[in-house]
């Protein structure tokens, strides 16, 4: 299986013979190391990875290429791959690092989705329906189970959420020690308490309505955008399985860095009565699929037709697995790389929008060996869920319109997220919270065995920005049931 995807035909690598096919690999890849070499590789060292990245008589150099995890933390060192240079004969070598220290390169649509702990406001305290010597507390479109009397409406704490690492100090001080998840009982994990389903910690201010260190006693600004460094909190990642990984590098431009937000998160930066279109969130792995279609082959090698394949965290760093990699969202992506292209290419045409300079997909890679949900699916399949374009080469991404994507979709052949409902965006009253509950949870609409959701995502009909924090109007809701099922893998 080779990354190149070029259209089919008597020139596409699936039909040259084997020797024209090797043959086309290293030029391939030559034109690939020459082109970072010459455009996109400093002549200093890297003091953040300690990897020096030079240049040996303008030709032809050293380019860090790494191989990692999904999330960028399990990584490896990687030998020495060498590849023939297009034009110049000279050869490049590529050296392994550990990519958590490399530069992260150019990053757009940053913000979504932020791992961040914060003090925020509880708009409302009522006792818990099945208990008597607990509450239930709200922040934003978030439940949280407390102690009775504990806290009252109105008032400001920290909300430490889901999927927050702690440390041994605050443990303590919770009075939680032993009772949270993961193997060190140091995760904070939504769970359901007498069928009630609470979704983080929070965490009193002091006297003075400041933020207190537990351990030393300093204190902090309630206000400060993201305290979880003041706290020693982490944000918990899940490791990765070896056939998740491959080798990767630097893309030669930005990719889109996507992340969606939670709406319990904020319920008003979606404003309540936009109309909406809500899709089913499937569980798998993201991936995204970009072609930079205007380069100008003058000075750039590589062809227009070749789509770089990246995973989450590889395109929130800029980077893209190299060509040949062979990793799994290649294998996955390659048999609808030029349906998805020309689908794109026709859809944004006709809604008006020009010959785009970049086209990116955004899907999610799901089946068995993927995720404990695995929708019935033997073998590991696309389902695409948003598209984005580059109008220009100096333009940021933007993104299509709900009937321009599905129509791309179903034009380049490929499955996209399933539509739940379309319906006006709703408030953040305690109604409206378990409304989206609801329609969060419910069977799977794209396998053919059964699953629970993992949730939904809404988003505006036609694109617009928030008002509230100028994002898009897109949020996700994930499903309760999802949540807290037992021995679910979190692949990312």
């Amino acid at each position: 299986m080779h990354a190149f995807m070029a259209p089919d035909g008597p020139g596409s690598p699936d039909t040259m013979s084997r020797t024209r096919r090797t043959l086309h690999q290293r030029i391939f890849r030559g034109a690939i190391l020459e082109g970072l070499t010459r455009y996109h590789v400093p002549d200093v060292p890297d003091e953040r990875s300690g990897c020096r990245v030079e240049r040996s008589g303008g030709t032809g150099g050293k380019v860090p290429v790494r191989r990692i995890a999904d999330d960028g933390l399990r990584t490896r060192p990687r030998g020495t791959v060498s590849g023939r240079m297009a034009g110049g004969g000279t050869r490049g070598r590529v050296e392994g690092g550990d990519v958590r220290r490399q530069g992260q390169g150019t990053r757009e649509n940053e913000g979504m989705a932020d791992f961040k702990v914060t003090v925020e406001t509880l708009s409302g305290v009522r006792p818990h329906p099945n208990a008597d010597r607990l509450d239930v507390g709200q922040i934003g479109g978030y439940h949280v189970v407390l102690k009775k009397g504990a806290y009252e409406a109105g008032q400001r704490v920290v909300y430490i959420p889901e999927a927050s690492i702690l440390p041994d100090a605050l443990i303590e001080h919770l009075g939680l020690t032993g009772r949270l998840a993961g193997a060190g009982r140091n995760r904070v994990k939504a769970i359901r308490l007498r069928n009630v389903l609470s979704e983080g910690l929070v965490l009193p201010l002091d006297a003075d309505g400041r933020v207190e260190h537990v351990e030393t006693g300093e204190t902090a600004d309630p206000d400060h955008p993201d305290l979880a460094g003041f706290l020693g909190i982490a944000k918990w990642e899940p490791p990765i399985p070896t056939e998740l990984e491959g080798e990767v590098m630097q893309a030669p431009f930005p990719l889109p860095s996507y992340d969606v937000e939670a709406w319990k998160r904020n319920p008003a930066a979606l404003p309540a009565g936009t109309p909406c279109v809500a899709t089913e969130k499937i569980h798998g792995t993201m991936v995204s699929i970009t072609w930079f279609l205007g380069v100008d082959r003058e000075t750039h090698p590589w062809p227009a037709t070749l789509a770089w394949v990246a995973s989450k965290s590889c395109s929130q760093k800029n980077l893209a697995f190299v060509p040949e990699a062979g990793t799994t969202y290649q294998r996955v992506a390659q048999p609808h790389a030029d349906g998805l292209r020309e689908g794109a290419l026709e859809a944004l045409e006709e809604a008006g929008m020009g010959s785009p300079w970049g086209v990116s997909w955004i899907g999610e890679i799901a089946g068995r060996g993927i995720q404990d949900l695995h929708y019935d699916r033997a073998n590991p399949a696309l389902v695409v869920f948003d598209l984005a374009f580059k109008p220009g080469e100096k333009a940021r991404w933007r993104y299509a319109d709900h009937e321009t994507f599905c129509a791309a979709a179903d034009a380049g052949g490929v499955d996209r997220a399933p539509e739940v409902a379309r319906l006006p965006a709703p408030g953040s009253g305690p109604e409206e919270i378990e409304a989206m509950e609801r329609l969060a949870s419910g069977p799977t609409l794209w396998g053919r065995e059964k699953h629970g959701r993992e949730g939904i995502v809404l988003r505006s009909l036609v694109e617009s920005a928030s008002p509230v924090d100028g994002e898009r109007c897109v949020r996700k809701v994930v499903s309760g049931a999802y949540l807290t099922r037992r021995k679910g893998s979190e692949h990312r």
